[in-house]
């Protein structure tokens, strides 16, 4: 009889498995894993994209000077920035905790140069600089 149990002792939890990544999809496990630096700098272009400027200032880092600024008044500070209108990150890559790409700003490619800073088991944005605009930095 053992040997008719553990089969399908295996089938029923291969059974739960197939439920569970059907159901949630790997998306579900995303925050037991944290946010890498790929998916900050992804989830920063799906809002700025989107012009989601009241949700840009999650992306930084809390030590980040002006995040209050971005919060308080989204439309006022991202304004002053070459990124305000027509904006998405065409490419960037990745070395240590520095991203680099280009980003288009509705009527030009724009270099720019993130450094990351891990929080806990998320990465969050800690200074931005686009172009030749002052650098949004952290508090150091």
């Amino acid at each position: 009889m053992k040997s008719v149990k553990n089969p399908l002792r295996i089938i029923g939890v291969l059974f739960i498995l197939t439920i569970l990544f059907t159901l949630g999809s790997c998306e579900m496990f995303t925050n037991w894993f944290g946010t890498t630096i790929e998916d900050r700098v992804d989830a920063f272009d799906d809002d700025l994209s989107a012009g989601n400027y009241s949700s840009l200032y999650k992306h930084f880092h809390s030590d980040t000077v002006d995040r209050d600024n971005m919060k308080t008044d989204p439309d006022g500070y991202w304004s002053a920035t070459p990124i305000y209108t027509s904006s998405n990150i065409k490419n960037y890559s990745v070395s240590g905790d520095t991203v680099t790409g280009t980003v288009w700003n509705g009527s030009a490619d724009l270099s720019f140069t993130m450094n990351m800073k891990k929080d806990g088991m998320d990465y969050f944005i800690r200074t931005l600089r686009i172009g030749s605009s002052p650098e949004i930095k952290s508090v150091d």
